[in-house]
């Protein structure tokens, strides 16, 4: 016969085990997740994250769970990566053949991704009293200021309701970033790209990850975020998503 004491450890042991099991909660902090995780830091490479999200006071919150995935030195970097999506149907994880992983949700809209762009001026005419080339130009967030400050970006916007976070009358973005490089930056112009092109070229210098999300505020508007995460910063990405 089974005593009391015996049910009662073994249903305190089965509450642990799926407790333990269980996937993590959605979170603003998808892109943090992401490049904090071995399986990103052991393929040591450049891609993209776009996803759809829930429009929330923080930000835009997944609407998955993400898994945290133990990493060992035989497990597939590409599948680890996959796995801590294991539990959102709609997001594809592939490696292009330069190398660049893409990570996308298959029901997002990439009409502001694909906007073409007639010319980036990376170089922004931006420099310091002394004459040497601002700051902005070394982080590889600020740098997409000329992007998304794009006249094609700002009417393709207007004309289809789509708003940054914080939605402030004439402001298109508000970008936030970490302390930049002081030896590699972006420069020059670009011509013809299209936004997503413009943001991979970003990447070939900074190497990191570029990162759109986007969720609707009902049924007219939209809100989308971009931000850049450099790979050779570390730790710091958790207060830029949640703002």
């Amino acid at each position: 016969m089974i005593s009391r004491t015996f049910l009662k450890v073994l249903s305190v042991f089965v509450l642990a085990v799926l407790q333990q099991n269980k996937p993590s909660t959605p979170t603003t902090k998808v892109a943090a997740i992401v490049v904090d995780s071995p399986a990103w830091k052991k393929l040591q490479v450049s891609g993209s994250l776009v996803y759809k999200g829930n429009c929330e006071e923080k930000g835009i919150a997944a609407r998955y769970p993400l898994r945290k995935v133990l990493v060992t030195s035989a497990s597939s970097s590409l599948k680890d990566l996959r796995n801590i999506f294991a539990d959102d149907p709609k997001m594809n994880v592939i490696q292009e053949s330069n190398g660049m992983i893409r990570m996308s949700e298959d029901d997002v809209s990439r009409q502001l991704l694909d906007v073409k762009i007639r010319r980036i001026n990376f170089d922004m005419g931006d420099t310091l009293p002394h004459g040497g080339l601002f700051w902005s130009q070394y982080s590889g967030n600020r740098i997409l200021w000329p992007i998304l400050e794009a006249p094609e970006v700002q009417v393709f916007m207007q004309a289809h309701n789509i708003h940054p976070l914080g939605w402030k009358d004439n402001v298109f973005w508000e970008i936030s970033g970490p302390p930049y490089s002081n030896t590699i930056h972006v420069s020059g112009q670009v011509e013809n790209v299209t936004v997503a092109q413009a943001l991979d070229h970003v990447a070939k210098t900074f190497p990191g990850l570029w990162v759109y999300r986007e969720c609707a505020v009902d049924t007219k508007n939209r809100l989308v975020s971009f931000d850049f995460l450099d790979n050779r910063i570390d730790g710091q990405w958790r207060q830029i998503e949640d703002r």
